[in-house]
C-alpha cells in the first residue's frame, strides 16, 4: 500500500535523545527521539511494559529525563505548564463537587479568570461534550462515560495547546469507547489541540489517529512507525469496513506479535542462563 505523508507545520513538540531508567536501575528509554506536529494526532501503542505511560509522564513533566530534553515550542515541559492538558485513564473527580464544579477546578486553580468568568466556561465546554444538562448533579450521577466526559471538559477547559491522554477509554465497555472516539474526532476538528494519546488498542489506534508511533521493548524506543492515510471527517462505519483500515490494523498486529515474540524468547534465555548453574 502507498502511504501518503500529510502536511504538517513545525514541530510543536519535540523529545531530543531522552534517558530514563528508575531508581532500582531499570532503563526504559535510550537516546529517544519524537517530534509531534501542530494540530497531529499521534498514538503511541505497544505491548504492556513498553514505557508507553512513562513516556507520557516523561511528555508531561511529571518524570524527568536522566538525558536529553523534552520541550514545548522550544521550552522545557514542567508540570504547571499552561501549554499540556493531561487526561488520565480514570477520571479523577472530586465526589462532593458538582459537575460544573469539577470542570471549574482546574481554572480557578489557573487563577487568570473571574469566578463568573469560570462558571461561563465551564458551561460552554460541559455543553461541547453535550453534559449541559447534567452541570449541577455529582458524578456519583453520571455513566462511566459521562465522568469520563467531564474530565475531558475539565482539561479541554483550560485550553491547552497539547492533550497528553493515557488510555482514557480503556475502562468503558466497547459501545462507549467508541462513542468516546468520535466524540475525541469531533472535538479535535473543532479546537484544534496536538493530541498524543496512548492506547494498546490497535483499532482506536488506527481510528484516530494521523501517526501510530508502536514502542518496542526497553529501552529500544521507538519500533516503527505507520501513516495513518484514512479520509477525515472518519464515520466509523464507513471507515472500519474498508480494506485500508484492516491492512493498518494487520501491519499493527504484526508489528506487536514481533515485539511480544522478542520479549518471551529474551525471557526464556535469561531463565535458561540462570537455571543453567556452574
Amino acid at each position: 500500500m502507498e502511504i501518503v505523508t500529510p502536511f504538517h507545520p513545525p514541530a510543536v513538540l519535540s523529545v531530543d535523545g531522552i534517558g530514563f531508567a528508575y531508581k532500582n536501575g531499570r532503563e526504559v528509554f535510550r537516546n529517544f527521539s519524537l517530534t509531534v506536529k501542530k494540530r497531529e494526532f499521534v498514538a503511541l501503542l505497544g505491548p504492556s511494559g513498553c514505557g508507553k505511560s512513562t513516556m507520557l509522564n516523561l511528555l508531561s513533566g511529571f518524570l524527568k529525563p536522566t538525558a536529553g530534553r523534552v520541550c514545548v515550542n522550544g521550552q522545557p515541559v514542567f508540570p504547571e505548564m499552561q501549554a499540556l492538558g493531561y487526561v488520565f485513564q480514570t477520571p479523577n473527580l472530586f465526589p462532593w463537587l458538582s459537575v460544573e464544579d469539577n470542570v471549574c477546578f482546574g481554572l480557578k486553580m489557573a487563577g487568570k479568570t473571574s469566578a463568573a468568568e469560570q462558571r461561563e466556561k465551564a458551561r460552554r465546554y460541559l455543553s461541547l461534550v453535550g453534559l449541559e444538562a447534567v452541570a449541577r448533579d455529582l458524578p456519583h450521577q453520571l455513566s462511566g462515560g459521562m465522568r469520563q466526559r467531564v474530565a475531558l471538559a475539565r482539561t479541554l477547559a483550560v485550553e491547552p495547546d497539547i492533550l497528553l491522554m493515557d488510555e482514557p477509554f480503556a475502562a468503558l465497555d466497547a459501545i462507549t469507547r467508541i462513542q468516546m472516539n468520535e466524540e475525541l474526532l469531533r472535538l479535535w476538528s473543532e479546537l484544534g489541540q496536538t493530541i498524543i494519546f496512548i492506547t494498546h488498542d490497535i483499532d482506536e489506534a488506527v481510528f484516530l489517529a494521523d501517526r501510530v508511533v508502536v514502542l518496542g521493548l526497553p529501552p529500544n524506543g521507538i519500533d516503527s512507525e505507520i501513516l495513518i492515510d484514512l479520509p477525515r471527517p472518519r464515520d466509523r462505519h464507513k471507515v472500519r469496513s474498508t480494506a485500508r483500515f484492516a491492512d493498518y490494523g494487520d501491519q499493527l498486529m504484526h508489528r506487536i506479535g514481533a515485539i511480544t515474540q522478542l520479549r518471551q524468547s529474551a525471557s526464556l534465555n535469561h531463565s535458561g542462563a540462570r537455571n543453567a548453574g556452574p
